[in-house]
């Protein structure tokens, strides 16, 4: 699995075929505008993508293994609701690239372990994560503004200045947006030094040191920018593709799901 990736140019080729499939639909349909399902299904895969991406990058480029995604997803989720319930002058944008700052920073704690353990140790480490804010999120009402069924749903909705994002198109061209920004940047880290030292500690981590890579540190830039992505994607699983979403929404499956 560590030595098995899936390169960033594939996530690149993936939102070509989505624009692509998308005006084929939107050609067919004319001016009726019947084609939520249509939409949706092909919107379905944007958000994965990004799921797929923010792990590949922890996972195939730096051969750290991490059962956390979900909690990571999470995160970024309830993060980007408090922004938008608490602070309702904040952009969507914003809100989403703070949740995945937030994200971003949690990763790097519970990917601090790895500088230490490896493996079967550092799944449970991560696993940790999920177990932990699973139980946070639901403790504490605060986190979902005391709602009874315990979920959490955007106030007023996908908008971004006055316009409105909560139909099918709306949503979808929100993610293909997101997504090919996180690919851009993820294509240029992967290019970069910073790729080059996670391929080597994924590699051999003993002889990454020799040669002088930091791996300690290109470990936790691994987790912290995985996390970010994840923290993103969450958010845009919970918000434009669910609607509405709570703890369930983020479990252990989900982790399973995407590694």
């Amino acid at each position: 699995l560590i030595h098995v990736r899936m390169g960033v140019r594939d996530l690149l080729a993936g939102i070509i075929t989505m624009t692509a499939l998308f005006s084929i639909n939107l050609q067919i349909a004319g001016s009726n505008l019947t084609i939520a399902r249509d939409v949706d299904t092909i919107f379905t895969a944007a958000p994965t993508m990004a799921l797929f991406g923010g792990l590949n990058l922890l996972t195939g480029y730096a051969g750290q293994i991490s059962l956390g995604a979900g909690a990571f997803m999470m995160v970024g989720a309830y993060a980007t609701f408090a922004f938008q319930l608490r602070l309702p002058q904040v952009p969507l944008p914003l809100a989403l690239i703070a949740s995945g700052a937030i994200a971003a920073a949690v990763g790097l704690v519970f990917g601090a372990p790895s500088s230490r353990i490896k493996g079967f140790y550092l799944i449970v480490s991560t696993l940790a994560a999920q177990f932990f804010f699973e139980w946070l999120f639901l403790k504490f009402p605060w986190f979902y503004n005391g709602n009874s069924s315990a979920t959490i749903q955007l106030p007023s909705g996908l908008h971004l200045g006055g316009f409105s994002l909560d139909t099918p198109h709306g949503r979808y061209f929100l993610v293909l947006a997101t997504v090919a920004l996180l690919s851009w940047a993820a294509l240029n880290l992967v290019r970069g030094q910073t790729g080059r030292n996670w391929q080597a500690v994924r590699d051999m981590d003993t002889a990454a040191a020799v040669i002088g890579v930091p791996v300690r540190r290109a470990k936790l830039q691994a987790f912290a920018v995985s996390s970010a992505i994840l923290g993103i994607a969450g958010a845009l699983w919970a918000f434009a593709y669910l609607g509405s979403a709570s703890v369930q929404s983020f479990g252990l499956t989900r982790s399973y799901q995407i590694l």
